[in-house]
């Protein structure tokens, strides 16, 4: 069983929070995503997750997208 199948099965059982980093290492985060300027991209966010993980930016698209969606990876656990 790879990491992305066991994560998906632990989310099934309700074991998200007890192993949440580890199933965070199977996502990446959205190069295109930014919160009102183009620098305050995922990185920005990763540097003060805690409260950066709840602001809404836009994706490539120009689509509002949560920063905890779009950096997923930097939102790990959040």
């Amino acid at each position: 069983m790879g990491l992305q199948e066991a994560c998906d099965a632990l989310q099934k059982e309700g074991a998200e929070a007890a192993c949440a980093e580890a199933c965070c290492s199977c996502d990446e985060d959205d190069s295109s995503w930014f919160f009102k300027k183009a620098k305050r991209d995922c990185a920005w966010v990763a540097k003060k997750a805690k409260s950066r993980c709840k602001k809404k930016g836009r994706d490539g698209d120009g689509k509002k997208k949560k920063a905890k969606v779009a950096c997923p990876v930097a939102c790990c656990g959040r």
